[in-house]
């Protein structure tokens, strides 16, 4: 499993370039492009501060081989990101887990 996560991060710094293309290649897609497209065309003093959260599952990505699962947030106000995630056990419950967005919890 893996987390990227910024609080608080300054418009000037979201991700550009081979970081961007690194963060797209495991699941980033819509809330960064949001936030690329809100630095763009309102320019990067109008928000001062934006906050990003991606997670999702290693493993290999490249032609051919579906990717694992991966969830994103992003907002553009000073307030934390809460990203609510539950572990997965395969069918027989025995690692390895798997992550989903999905109440999970049994009453």
């Amino acid at each position: 499993m893996f987390a990227v996560g910024t609080h608080y991060l300054n418009t000037h710094h979201v991700p550009q370039g081979p970081f961007y293309d690194f963060l797209t290649k495991y699941g980033a897609g819509r809330e960064l492009q949001k936030l690329e497209q809100l630095c763009t065309v309102l320019g990067s003093g109008t928000y001062g501060v934006v906050n990003y959260v991606l997670t999702g599952q290693c493993g290999p990505r490249g032609p051919g081989i579906p990717p694992p699962t991966s969830y994103e947030s992003s907002n553009y106000h000073a307030t934390a990101i809460v990203m609510m995630m539950s572990l997965m056990p395969m069918p027989d419950g025995k690692p390895p887990y798997s992550i989903s967005d999905s109440y999970t919890f049994d009453k």
